[in-house]
């Protein structure tokens, strides 16, 4: 598959997808986890990569080891369950926590933070 530009079509790939597998132990912001799990689509990873902190789903199948061997037995045990159930609910959670609306929100409320601080000391 070429790479994608559209965020349509990049988004109908992410939900056409059984599984999101991500083989990597650095990863900047995670954003392909987050768009993958947003689009209804579960993610696995290696453990203890920082991938770990933004999946919004159970990780009790994710690899122990950054190995192919442990990766790949994490596949097959993830491949195993529910994976429809497990994507609709780091959907519902994404929206819930990392929508838009949401984000801003926090942002917000922390400038309004370092406002009331930096007019207590003027």
């Amino acid at each position: 598959m070429r790479y994608c530009t559209e965020s349509n079509d990049l988004a109908r790939y992410y939900r056409a997808a059984d599984l999101f597998v991500h083989p990597g132990i650095q990863e900047t912001f995670g954003l392909v986890a987050l768009e993958s799990q947003a689009c209804g689509t579960p993610v696995v990873g290696i453990r203890g990569s920082y991938m770990d902190r933004i999946i919004l789903h159970d990780q009790e199948f994710w690899a122990e080891e950054n190995t192919p061997e442990s990766l790949a037995r994490t596949i097959e045990s993830a491949c195993a369950r529910n994976l429809p159930r497990l994507g609709a609910r780091a959907s519902r959670l994404a929206e819930e926590r990392l929508s838009w609306p949401r984000v801003f929100e926090r942002l917000f409320y922390i400038y309004r933070e370092v406002q009331a601080s930096y007019t207590k000391r003027s």
